[in-house]
């Protein structure tokens, strides 16, 4: 290759980058969510150690071209006052996901959120809990353009009659972030009043055993704070807790000059 070639090829790699992350936000390519009973079709080994949430039951969920995969975990455990739901490890087909957070109420109601980075697999969900769990809420997200890692954490907890400190949920997230958060608390919700609030929206809702779970999410619009907010949990032990992630950087404007420099004088030596 000669001088003018690799000069040619520079700054092809300049503007293919400033191409690909002009717009860079995160993109949601695939969802799925539910709750159910232990013992239902979705949750017929729940009560178990180990449960197995196969592909089959997952509605088609395809998360071929993700970078990231986010499962959200809620539901409350089968012994009252002890962690037995405490999920030690959530598998993708076979491969191990990374916790980002965690929240339990007064007792064993609560949940966590996952995620698996370089998804490049497909199966089933496999969830091992410290003891075993009545019911589950569970919800997977499938995201593309979403940097490594988690980038920030809230939670909260309410006990019976007073309600959760909302303040705390708030996080500082930027333009194209997602943003997601996972609820559960005694007892199912009987004459509503539970619900999503925007700006998430709701993935899943339901009941689980006596107890409730839900999940919703956002790409946020502008910079600034957001407060994940599923409510209520006043009256009744229950957790809340969500994760940031961010989307892949864009190059800063002073790494775009650096390289243009580079280019100016791989090109000035061609001529000399």
């Amino acid at each position: 290759m000669n001088c003018f070639e690799r000069t040619f090829l520079v700054m092809a790699i300049a503007v293919a980058l400033t191409a690909n992350n002009a717009n860079a936000a995160i993109m949601l390519v695939d969802s799925v969510g539910f709750t159910s009973a232990s013992g239902s079709t979705e949750d017929s080994d729940a009560d178990a150690a180990t449960h197995t949430v196969p592909a089959g039951d997952l509605g088609g969920f395809n998360p071929n071209g993700a970078d990231k995969l986010v499962v959200v975990i809620g539901n409350e455990g089968l012994n009252n006052g002890a962690l037995s739901n405490d999920v030690t490890g959530v598998t993708y087909g076979g491969v191990a996901m990374t916790m980002a957070v965690e929240r339990f109420g007064n007792g064993n109601r609560g949940g966590e959120i996952w995620y698996l980075d370089n998804v490049g697999v497909t199966g089933d969900f496999v969830i091992t809990y410290a003891g075993s769990s009545g019911g589950l809420g569970f919800g997977a997200y499938a995201l593309n353009n979403a940097a490594p890692g988690v980038a920030q954490t809230a939670s909260t907890t309410a006990t019976s009659g007073s309600e959760a400190n909302i303040a705390d949920m708030t996080m500082t997230a930027l333009e194209g972030d997602f943003v997601v958060a996972g609820f559960a608390r005694n007892n199912t919700d009987t004459g509503g009043g539970i619900g999503v609030a925007a700006p998430l929206t709701q993935l899943f809702y339901g009941d689980t055993d006596g107890s409730s779970a839900a999940s919703g999410y956002q790409i946020v619009a502008a910079d600034g704070p957001v407060t994940p907010d599923i409510q209520r949990l006043s009256n009744n032990v229950g957790a809340l807790f969500a994760a940031r992630f961010e989307a892949v950087a864009i190059p800063e404007p002073s790494s775009l000059v650096i390289l243009g420099l580079g280019v100016l004088l791989l090109a000035r030596r061609c001529r000399s």
